[in-house]
Parts: structure tokens; sequence; C-alpha cells
């Protein structure tokens, strides 16, 4: 079976601790682990699967020969390391965080019995711009912020002009963007028009290539289509307010922070 180099990013945390954890619950062949962290944390020494593992400052070079890197840290810290890991050829892994609650096991019906469920934790969601998005290819190719953002807003307006005319758009490794439309039926020919037509919905068909795995339960674990969850209880949010987060620097901020230059979902 191969052997994966494998980092984690942001390992001094509680998620990454809980990440080592599951790496050696699931027997990930591992070959090599390399745990990253902040400056402060650096130095310190790390007991797993009978391993004495040095925690290492998370740099640019550091992700070098990397088969995947899996992400502990916050939004900030993950997005100043992206181009690096990206440029190290490595999968990379971030955590998304969900959160139990209980509703109806058949929505709507008050006699069906309470459930517990998964959903996404409020406030964890972002919103990435044109902008975001250009900064991040420029770290990653030859072309600037202004030429990237400039073929994206064109690409959006080439789009709309093509939708408007009732076509679709394949992007490939994307998806297609198609029209349909809501209208409500009448009893006589005559009254159907166009005038009916009370909605134009845009929708979005996945391309087979985007589509995404648990990668809990995935048959080929750390596929770069993966997510990676992770739950978030009241006990482990103890835990990291308690000091086993990140090992920051900064008061308030762990192994990241708020994200610059993305803004959060407001819909999550």
């Amino acid at each position: 079976m191969k052997q994966y180099r494998v980092a984690i990013l942001g390992a001094s945390g509680a998620v990454g601790q809980e990440m080592m954890k599951i790496l050696a619950e699931r027997s990930f062949p591992v070959g090599e682990l390399h745990l990253l962290a902040s400056a402060r944390s650096a130095g310190k020494v790390v007991s797993w699967q009978g391993q004495d593992i040095v925690v290492e400052e998370a740099t640019d070079a550091a992700f070098a020969g990397m088969d995947i890197v899996l992400g502990a840290a916050e939004n900030d810290i993950a997005e100043r390391f992206a181009p690096a890991i990206v440029r190290s050829g490595a999968v990379f892994m971030a955590t998304v965080t969900v959160v139990r609650y209980k509703r109806r096991k058949r929505i709507g019906d008050e006699k069906s019995p309470m459930v517990y469920a998964l959903k996404l934790k409020s406030g964890e969601a972002k919103i990435y711009s044109i902008e975001t998005l250009a900064r991040e290819i420029e770290s990653i190719g030859s072309l600037s912020v202004e030429d990237v953002s400039h073929v994206m807003k064109s690409f959006v307006r080439a789009m709309k002009k093509v939708l408007v005319a009732g076509d679709k758009v394949k992007v490939d490794g994307l998806g297609i963007f198609y029209t349909t439309l809501t209208c409500p039926g009448v009893e006589q020919e005559k009254d159907c028009t166009v005038k009916n037509i009370s909605r134009v919905n845009l929708r979005f068909k996945v391309d087979n290539s985007l589509r995404l795995a648990n990668d809990s339960t995935a048959t080929t674990r750390g596929g770069e289509n993966n997510v990676s969850f992770e739950l978030y209880t009241e006990k482990k949010a103890a835990s990291e307010g308690e000091g086993g987060g990140s090992g920051s620097e900064e008061p308030g901020k762990g192994e990241g922070g708020s994200g610059g230059g993305v803004t959060p979902d407001p819909s999550i």
C-alpha cells in the first residue's frame, strides 16, 4: 500500500490533535507525519503512534514534498499558506465544522419524533469575491490580479448574455448553467401566455469531476474532492478556550483568524 507524506497545518490546536487521532483510528497509510504550527509552538514534541514528532514552524518551505496537507488552522492562516501548498503539488484538505441540532423526523409533522442531525456551523462559511479569487490565482500563476479580475468579470458579462438568450453555459470541470421557468397552470389555452411566467430561475448542474464526498465515508480517503468534517461540541469549544487552541501569538486568534479578504455568508 502506498504511504503518504502528510502535514497538519495548525497541529498544536484541538482540531489538529483530533486529526492525529483520526489518522491513527483509520489506519491511514502515513509514511511521514509533519506537524506545523506557529513559531511559539515549534519545537514541542508530540507522541503519535509510538513516534516522537517535533512540531515545526509553518512556513512556505515546510510543504515541499508533502502529498496531503490537512487544514486544522483557521481561515486567515489557511489562506496565507494556500498558494505555497498548491505550488508544492499537495492535496489540501481543510476542515468544515458542523454542529448537531434537533428537528422533526418528518419536517412539518408535529407528531413526528425528534431526531438529531448535522448542519454547517453558523458563521463558518465565507463568500469569496472575484477580487479575492483573483489574488489567489495571481499567487500561483503569472497573471496579475487586474488581469484575472478583468477576465472573470468579462466572463460573467458574457455568461449573462448567453443565459438571457435561453442558452446554456458549460464550464469544463465546474458544470452547466441554464435557465428554467416557473409558470402556474391555467385551464384555458387562451389564458396561457408569456405573462403567466412568474419567475425565471437560474440552475446549475455540477460536473461529475467536481462532485464532493464525505472523507469519513469515502472509498478513497484524502481525495482532492473529499470534504473533511469536524463535529463542534461544547466540550471541544471549552478545551480550545482553555488554551488548547492553536497557540497564536495574538490574543483572540488561533492558528488563523477572521479570514482576510472574505466576507461571512449571511445566508448560513
